[in-house]
């Protein structure tokens, strides 16, 4: 029950340059040497686009509902990266914020429609801001457990949500198990070839990210989607053609007269006929597909921190914390500090809370690292002379070992308090 049907293994495409069928011969698979052959071929028609959407672009520098897509599309259209950012990029940034926080106080991150959230992580990723930490909220989180319980409640989900935690690194053993099952589906509106094109976007994130997926199961779905793209013939619209060609594009492989539909597409102001088809239109012109959402941002997300006035006046429901500060071993000082948070922040927020209450909890962070590191506290920074450093313990709370402390070296940006939690930073020799 836990494994996947046998595949004939197919031709592997690092040993052959084509890939044939019975179909008539405009319909034959060449594997392209390299992705970037033809993308000087189309800088023009790209940079059209481009200008387009930004002329669409409203005064508050969103564009409405589209706001996601529009960003996410204008930072994979870029082909050389990493692309320069200018102040008009950091307020389409900003504004996508602040529609996504107006979204979540209207709805709640639990309402919100999984391929809205996704839509919204996509762009968030794309403009290089972190979802795990979006002013507290880990919305890569939210997403998994909402694809949880639809799938609990047997309700379908759209690959391009399988997508987004794939490349978040949130994929499940599950769901490439659905995602297998919707290329054996008989249902004609998930046959369909952008669906299907889809999910084999996802199917190509998981192989090489998880080790859920064996490389001859890979080869045999991959196998399919050529075969019943050959049986189906040339796609007649924009949309379905576009997300096809970024399928193409990580299968190194190419439809003869495929890009040239998507071109012939093009009006004279640059657009594809509207905002999704141009978003979809634009990355297969760069030579590019969803999975390279955010490939241009470097390895450490430009993470925003929550302003001190949202963290000092939430709407979420509020935990009592304790943190305190000990120095010397044994310790010949100790401060303490009990604070109300907001639920669901992270220990590197109390400690931002705790500063502006009491000046001795001010630090001093260097984020430069993928994991930061704390390095001053109260005015007395790490001594590497005499061994002397700042380390984070967590107070247990078991009954077995109840008051012991545990030191913490993950990340702050990812530790979350509960109620009742106490923290202790303690300069002491290593």
């Amino acid at each position: 029950e836990d494994t996947y049907p046998d595949f004939k293994p197919a031709t592997s495409p690092a040993t052959t340059s084509t890939t044939t069928t019975h179909a008539a011969p405009h319909k034959t698979f060449v594997k392209l040497d390299s992705r970037a052959t033809h993308l000087s071929d189309y800088s023009l028609q790209r940079e059209k686009a481009r200008n387009w959407l930004l002329s669409q672009r409203r005064n508050d520098f969103g564009w409405g509902d589209e706001t996601p897509r529009a960003i996410t599309a204008l930072y994979l259209a870029h082909v050389q990266r990493p692309m320069r950012k200018n102040e008009s990029d950091m307020l389409m940034a900003k504004q996508l914020e602040v529609q996504l926080s107006l979204d979540m106080a209207r709805n709640g991150t639990k309402a919100m429609k999984l391929t809205d959230l996704a839509l919204y992580i996509n762009a968030l990723l794309a403009s290089c801001k972190d979802p795990k930490n979006f002013y507290g909220e880990n919305l890569v989180r939210t997403l998994r457990n909402g694809v949880n319980a639809a799938q609990r409640e047997a309700i379908f989900v759209n690959p391009s949500v399988y997508l987004t935690l794939c490349i978040n690194n949130a994929t499940t053993y599950d769901d490439t198990r659905k995602l297998h099952d919707l290329f054996l589906s008989r249902n004609a509106a998930i046959g369909r070839m952008d669906i299907q094109a889809l999910a084999l976007l996802t199917i190509t994130c998981i192989l090489r990210n998880t080790n859920f997926l064996v490389a001859s199961a890979y080869d045999g779905i991959r196998r399919q989607f050529l075969q019943r793209m050959n049986a189906i013939g040339l796609p007649g619209n924009v949309y379905e053609a576009s997300v096809l060609a970024q399928a193409l594009q990580e299968l190194e492989a190419t439809r003869p007269g495929l890009l040239e539909f998507i071109l012939k597409q093009q009006q004279e102001d640059g657009s594809f006929g509207g905002i999704l088809a141009t978003y979809l239109a634009l990355p297969a012109l760069a030579g590019r597909s969803f999975l390279q959402i955010n490939d241009h941002c470097s390895q450490r997300y430009e993470t925003d921190l929550a302003p001190i006035e949202v963290l000092k006046n939430p709407k979420r429901r509020k935990i009592y914390v304790q943190y305190s500060l000990k120095y010397g071993s044994p310790p010949e000082v100790t401060q303490t500090i009990q604070m109300q948070v907001a639920e669901g922040i992270n220990f590197l927020d109390v400690m931002r809370l705790a500063q502006e209450v009491n000046p001795k909890f001010r630090f001093m962070l260097d984020s430069n690292r993928e994991v930061p590191v704390v390095y001053s506290i109260g005015g007395i920074p790490n001594d590497a002379e005499k061994g002397m450093f700042w380390t984070l313990y967590l107070v247990s709370k078991n009954r077995e070992d109840a008051g012991r402390l545990a030191p913490y070296s993950g990340n702050i940006k990812e530790l979350i308090p509960h109620a009742g939690d106490e923290y202790i930073f303690w300069m002491r020799s290593i």
